[in-house]
């Protein structure tokens, strides 16, 4: 039996919170290698209910789900994993959409949200589960909560982490009936002209090969150094996309692409930039305006990779 399973044995049958708090152990710790809280009191028999039917797909969602800490997203999923509502819609479907491709992942077409939360009722340990992890991760919080409403009030929180599924949720490009996934560091969205940005600052050889290892960093708090991908002429659409005002781009920015789990790491949203000039093309490399300074930590790290 494993440590955690050893020291929840010990402490008896105690909540999430009641065990982190006396065993000194950490979320990560809880949810390394595609554990979860219910798989651990199942180990130790404090869970005897039989499993559901998407249980395994589920427990390994819920460890990707420990970036989450903004009160826009953890206050409604809340509110939808407690009640598993059959109509959704009050709520701003793309928050939805959001816990959607966390708990079902951008691959199963044709679904929806009544049946996705008909398929959780079959879970309610895994619910338990998300309800406690969710109370958990709000009180740890350290994002203030700015959500930059004139940006198409997308459901967005400066300084909050994002994965990529998310951020296409959260401007409609993804849904439960249409999911998407993307594989490259830019995406366009006709509908709302929105062009979403997404910056990997330390590039590793494993991840990234040599004409995709764009040289990205931070000049200042506030300007951003950026190369698109190798094959943008400045007179090509795209080009010319990056180039005008009508199609505002939004920064997400992560300093490495996997954790010390080899998990893809989430982006940290920086809101809005402005172009402001390029030079050269395949690729064009754009200074970019924030309107809203970076976070210090990672404005220090961004501005290192430039050396």
């Amino acid at each position: 039996m494993g440590r955690l399973a050893e020291e929840l044995k010990r402490l008896g049958d105690v909540g999430l919170k009641a065990f982190i708090a006396a065993s000194g152990a950490d979320l990560t710790d809880i949810y390394r290698s595609g554990r979860s809280w219910t798989s651990l009191r199942r180990r130790v028999g404090f869970d005897r209910s039989a499993e559901g039917p998407s249980e395994s797909i589920l427990v390994s969602a819920i460890g990707r789900m420990l970036h989450v800490e903004d009160d826009l997203r953890l206050a409604t999923w809340t509110t939808l994993v407690r009640d598993l509502p059959t109509d959704v819609s009050d709520v701003d479907p793309r928050v939805v959409a959001m816990l959607y491709v966390n708990l079902w992942g951008a691959d199963r077409k044709g679904d929806s949200d009544p049946a996705a939360f008909a398929r959780l009722a079959q879970h309610p340990s895994i619910r338990s589960e998300l309800l406690e992890l969710f109370d958990i991760l709000d009180e740890q919080s350290h994002v203030l909560g700015r959500r930059l409403a004139a940006i198409h009030d997308f459901p967005l929180v400066l300084g909050a982490r994002y994965t990529q599924n998310e951020a296409l949720a959260a401007i409609g490009a993804s849904s439960a009936g249409s999911p998407r996934r993307i594989r490259e560091g830019v995406y366009f969205d006709r509908a709302t002209e929105t062009n979403l940005l997404f910056v990997t600052l330390q590039k590793a050889d494993t991840d990234y090969s040599p004409t995709t290892r764009y040289r990205d960093y931070a000049i200042s708090p506030n300007l951003f150094h950026w190369e698109s991908q190798s094959t943008t002429a400045s007179d090509s659409p795209t080009g010319k996309r990056y180039q005008s005002r009508s199609a505002r781009p939004l920064l997400f920015v992560r300093a490495t692409k996997r954790n010390d789990q080899r998990e893809a790491n989430p982006y940290t949203y920086l809101g809005p930039v402005e172009y402001l000039s390029h030079e050269g093309e395949r690729p064009m490399t754009i200074r970019w305006r924030l309107a809203h300074d970076m976070p210090v930590e990672l404005f220090e790290y961004a501005a290192l990779v430039a050396v």
